[in-house]
């Protein structure tokens, strides 16, 4: 943090030097906030429940598809040797 804040303010210098303070404040202020990165974590996971979720839908709807073509072949099996 000490090298860009010697950096910053030699390229201030060379500048309006009164208006580079407040910009250099905001950008410390930027650096060192943090109120961003608690969003960011429940957007993770958020973003992990869902792909959980439709993971979850996917099995299931390929399970169920698979049962009912089961049935289906079963019941298509039954009446044609019945007859």
């Amino acid at each position: 943090m000490r090298a860009a804040d010697d950096i910053l303010s030699a390229a201030c210098s060379f500048k309006h030097p009164t208006h580079c303070n407040g910009y250099w404040q905001m950008f410390k202020r930027f650096l060192t906030d943090e109120s961003g990165a608690t969003a960011i974590e429940y957007g993770l996971i958020a973003g992990l429940i869902f792909l959980a979720i439709v993971t979850a839908v996917h099995y299931y709807i390929e399970n169920t598809e698979a049962m009912y073509q089961r049935i289906g072949d079963a019941v298509v099996g039954a009446t044609t040797h019945g007859e």
